[in-house]
Parts: structure tokens; sequence; C-alpha cells
């Protein structure tokens, strides 16, 4: 499990990702690499590309994409807004399902919350609390666990619903990656990738989580 702190949430990664956006025939196929029954010499090497470009498309679009389940937690339960509603806004985007809320109450015992509404489309995703719970300031220990990513209509879940604009972006940088091994590439094709990568992606950006 990897931890990051995002917006004052702590963020852990309770489950990998079962796939990866491009899969490694995609990639032989980007590479034009000569495979002998699917397989490649380097395709260890291809796979960390796969994850380091996947890595920074992530990070330049703010939003995850294979599925995978996280753990957000802070420390204080948000108080109610000026329309007198209680709303925690979700740092991760996008998410598919909020698969549980616990807090723990004023007595030090752990709660499940069971009254809210999910607001997933919006950006970023919201939970309405119905029912705020008797909570002390600063020690609510708020723990919610969410499926993020894009959804998918296979099962097993695929990378079907992943827009073929930040497939293609990720290719790039893998094609970027495996032919220039180096930290600098000296030449104009040292910038030519980053920016059609930024080019593909930037229509998919989230701002504001």
């Amino acid at each position: 499990m990897n931890e990051t702190i995002k917006n004052n949430w702590s963020v852990t990664q309770l489950t990998q990702p079962a796939y990866q956006p491009v899969s490694l025939r995609q990639t032989h196929q980007h590479l034009r690499l000569f495979t002998e029954y699917g397989q490649h010499p380097d395709d260890d090497l291809i796979e960390v590309y796969i994850q380091a470009a996947t890595g920074a498309a992530e990070d330049y679009l703010q939003r995850y994409l294979a599925q995978r389940t996280l753990r957000l937690k802070r420390d204080d339960f948000p108080t109610e807004n000026a329309d007198g509603e209680v709303i925690i806004t979700l740092p991760v985007y996008p998410v598919i399902s909020v698969d549980s809320i616990t807090y723990v109450d004023r007595d030090g015992a752990t709660q499940t919350l069971t009254g809210y509404e999910i607001d997933s489309e919006s950006v970023p995703a919201r939970v309405r609390v119905v029912t705020p719970p008797d909570v002390e300031k600063g020690l609510s220990k708020l723990t919610i666990d969410v499926t993020v990513g894009y959804g998918s209509n296979d099962s097993p879940p695929s990378a079907d619903l992943i827009p073929a604009q930040i497939k293609q972006a990720i290719l790039l940088m893998v094609g970027q990656m495996y032919e220039h091994r180096e930290n600098v590439v000296v030449g104009q094709g040292a910038t030519e990738v980053p920016m059609a990568f930024q080019y593909l992606l930037h229509p998919h950006r989230v701002l504001g989580v």
C-alpha cells in the first residue's frame, strides 16, 4: 500500500489495478516489435515504461485511469456550509462508488455512516451527509473507502472506456522512453513527445481536485 497526502486527506491505495490502460500487445504494435508467441526480450522493461507513463498521465490529468480501491482519511468531519448542508468533497476523481464511510464518535467508538448521498458526476465528487453525526471537532477520524477510475462494460473490468486520446498519449510516452533511455535527449525530438503527450491529455484534465 502506498500513501500520499492530498488536500488535507491521507490517500492510501488498497488494491492494485488489475489492468493497465494499454496492453503489452498494443505496446508491441506501437513500437513495431517482432514478438514470438506474443513475447519480447524487453517485456519486463516495457512493463515498467507502461507503468511510468500511466503514472505521468494520471498526475497530469489529476484523475485515476484503471479501477482500484482507495482509502481516504482525515481527522475532522466537515461542518455545515452556508446552505446548512454537510458536504464531504472527495480529493480523488473519477469516483465509481463510495464503499464505506466510518468515523469515531464522541465516546471513541467507530461508527459506520449510513445517511448520505453521492454525487459522483460533479468535479470534484461530493458526498452530502443527510444526518450529520455527533463528533468531537478534529477527532472524528473520518475514513472513506472508494472505488475510483473509469468504469467498464467488461467483466472482469478492462480499459474499454478509457478514452483513445489518453491511451495514445501513454503509448507515445512509452515510445519515447523505449527509444531514448538517457536522462536528456539532445535535439528537436526531446520536446516533441511531451508536447504531444500534453496535447492529447489536456481535454481530459481535471482542475480543482
